[in-house]
């Protein structure tokens, strides 16, 4: 272990009483030792005035300014001074006693905080039902690094997005036991039926009602999408199944037969003891994907759609459907606002993918005061849950990776009376979805 001794400078003319010190030899030759240190108080007197004495000087950090940024790297400023022992007190004298010392930077390095955006997430609402299965939500903010105020959701999507939707249970309804399989099939108005459509993958359902038969050599991995307005919900029932639910299950691959359930607020998979289930979305919109590992089975499928027993849209909030259409952003509430902003969803066939193309003009008249950060637009592929964001006056081009797709409009965005005006159309997909997990 090595040892320093401490620099020393000449002044003449002193006579002072100090601490002498002498370092005795290391206790080894080489590697790790000690050594000791003989003090004694001596006291230096001379005749002659240009008798020299040794006093022991060093540079000194006396104060350090405040780092120049509030997180992340910065800089800092400080006062650096010449000094030497008097009477156990460090003395400041002039800056030539040191110059044989090496002196500190008065620039150093530093940093208070790390600059990092999170998620916030409030608690849980209650569940949307008083009895039976339900939903519960619960609010995300994005918060940035100063003083942790609201953000635009991008500046965390590096993050993991927390879950905000979850279903809950509040028990059995008043003469009702627990869920279990529809024992029968409920008849349908006629005329708000479609008949069974063979081959029916790919497509897109739009009616009330329907049968979808994905049974068939032809159906390994089919995929159908159904969709109804924002205040409906989605339910299903399994008429007959076939999914061998062993099948696939080998050393050799992972793959097996499955029934997978995809909307909004569902992500369910399922094979075992399907005929005569029923599921419900609690959303609109439902994408069903089956698949198959030996051809000749798969099932045969009856939804229906009926009135939703909560909302869980925004008011302004628009949904689309089909192959193209046209957008147009939402206006500002009578009340003059539209808390959380609006949003529209876009739904097409499933392996099709959503170009949209549209202008936002800043009109000039808005009255909010919230800058421009607070203004925006949000897409959203929810195949991939990548987000982009536009800002301004612009033309805004944007495509998607899955058949699914929602727009969010700033709360500032519609207090500014900016207004965005285009068309969507679909592509095909450039890659079958076989391996995805997603529809």
């Amino acid at each position: 272990m090595g040892y320093s001794v401490r620099s020393l400078s000449i002044v003449p003319g002193l006579s002072v009483e100090r601490w002498h010190y002498e370092l005795a030899a290391c206790s080894v030759s080489c590697g790790g030792g000690v050594t000791q240190r003989v003090l004694s108080c001596a006291r230096a007197q001379g005749e002659d005035e240009d008798e020299e004495v040794l006093l022991d000087t060093q540079w000194k950090v006396t104060s350090l300014g405040p780092c120049s940024a509030s997180c992340g790297l910065g800089t800092a400023t400080r006062s650096v001074a010449c000094v030497q022992l008097d009477r156990g007190q460090d003395t400041a004298v002039d800056v030539r006693a040191c110059a044989g010392l090496v002196r500190p930077q008065t620039r150093i390095p530093c940093m208070t905080a790390a600059c990092t955006y999170r998620w916030h997430v409030s608690t849980w609402l209650q569940c949307s039902v008083s009895c039976g299965e339900g939903i519960q939500r619960r609010h995300d903010t994005c918060l940035g690094p100063r003083a942790q105020v609201p953000v635009p959701a991008d500046f965390c999507q590096h993050l993991p997005k927390p879950v905000t939707v979850r279903g809950c249970w509040a028990g059995p309804c008043a003469g009702q036991g627990l869920p279990s399989p529809a024992p029968h099939e409920e008849a349908t108005a006629p005329g708000q039926t479609t008949a069974a459509t063979t081959g029916a993958c790919g497509r897109q359902h739009l009616e009330p009602t329907g049968t979808i038969d994905m049974r068939g050599p032809a159906q390994a991995d089919c995929a159908v999408a159904i969709g109804r307005p924002l205040d409906e919900v989605v339910t299903l029932r399994v008429l007959e199944s076939s999914l061998n639910c062993s099948a696939g299950r080998s050393k050799a691959t992972v793959t097996r037969e499955m029934l997978l359930l995809w909307g909004r607020l569902t992500w369910r998979k399922m094979c075992r003891r399907l005929s005569g289930m029923t599921f419900s979305s609690k959303a609109n919109t439902l994408v069903v994907r089956q698949r198959l590992v030996r051809p000749g089975g798969g099932v045969l499928l009856r939804y229906s759609s009926q009135p939703a027993l909560g909302t869980f849209h925004r008011e302004c909030d628009m949904q689309l459907f089909g192959p193209r259409g046209e957008i147009v952003s939402p206006s500002l509430s009578p009340g003059g606002r539209n808390v959380g902003g609006c949003r529209i969803f876009i739904n097409v066939a499933p392996r099709a993918r959503i170009v949209i193309h549209a202008l936002a003009t800043d009109m000039g008249t808005g009255t909010g005061n919230q800058g421009t950060d607070a203004s925006y637009i949000l897409i959203r592929d929810i195949h991939s849950l990548r987000t982009t964001t536009f800002r301004g006056q612009q033309t805004l081009y944007w495509e998607s990776e899955g058949s699914q797709a929602e727009m969010e409009f700033s709360q500032g965005f519609l207090e500014a009376h900016t207004s965005l005006r285009g068309h969507y159309w679909t592509l095909q997909t450039r890659a079958p979805y076989r391996g995805s997990a997603l529809p």
